[in-house]
């Protein structure tokens, strides 16, 4: 398994730091009129199926990848997003969908 580059705003890494140091990130899939979009959800709470993630660091909190995410990505962007229920947002190699 190679590593992986996560790159996180200094928000971003104050929220996971808060929430526990732990961030879940698994892909969301999306079909509408036979275009399939696949984005990536996320939550500082481990999910049923947690032990299965894969584990990278990222620099003073862990990042965990669902095992179907088979090609990773580069980098994976972390930032905070929302004005009423703040949370976390990834982005693989910079944009709002998997590639």
């Amino acid at each position: 398994m190679r590593a992986i580059k996560i790159v996180a705003s200094e928000e971003a890494r104050q929220f996971v730091r808060q929430a526990g140091g732990l961030v879940f990130v698994w892909p969301r899939r999306s079909v509408a009129n036979r275009l399939a979009l696949t984005t990536l959800e996320t939550s500082c709470e481990p999910p049923r199926d947690a032990l299965d993630f894969r584990r990278f660091e990222a620099g003073g909190f862990l990042a965990f990848l669902h095992p179907s995410i088979q090609r990773l990505p580069r980098h994976l962007e972390l930032q905070v997003r929302g004005w009423r229920r703040r949370r976390v947002a990834a982005y693989w190699n910079g944009l709002a969908y998997v590639m």
